[in-house]
């Protein structure tokens, strides 16, 4: 589509994954803007509500956010859940134009996490 480029961040806590995802960008990904982007940042989901303001390039509105193996303790879902609410995303009003940001949560079903499906039911 002419005209048309996409912008992807990634994120993690720790920084062997950051590191790891960075060589995996730089390795496989364009580096030619006009393909579009894909960035890595580090992102702490319990402290994101309470920081005063958002790193680059967190502050700009997001058309999908997908979360990919992130439940493997209770407590992150309440935490996701407020980064959603906290994060900028698309939104309408328009019946016309109807560009809303979603979420699309991934999780494995693992025995020794069983209790994270339950809590991502209770938080959203």
């Amino acid at each position: 589509m002419s005209g048309f480029s996409t912008s992807m961040v990634a994120t993690d806590f720790y920084q062997s994954v950051l590191d790891n995802l960075r060589a995996n960008i730089d390795r496989n990904f364009s580096r030619d803007p006009s393909d579009g982007t894909i960035t890595s940042h580090f992102l702490d989901w319990s402290k994101l509500p309470a920081m005063s303001s958002l790193p680059e390039p967190l502050t700009e509105p997001f058309d999908v956010i997908i979360g990919a193996d992130i439940m493997y303790k209770g407590d992150r879902a309440i935490w996701i859940k407020k980064c959603l609410e906290w994060l900028p995303h698309h939104t309408s009003t328009s019946p016309a134009f109807s560009l809303v940001a979603t979420f699309h949560l991934v999780i494995p079903l693992r025995l020794m996490h069983m209790l994270e499906p339950s809590s991502i039911e209770t938080a959203f």
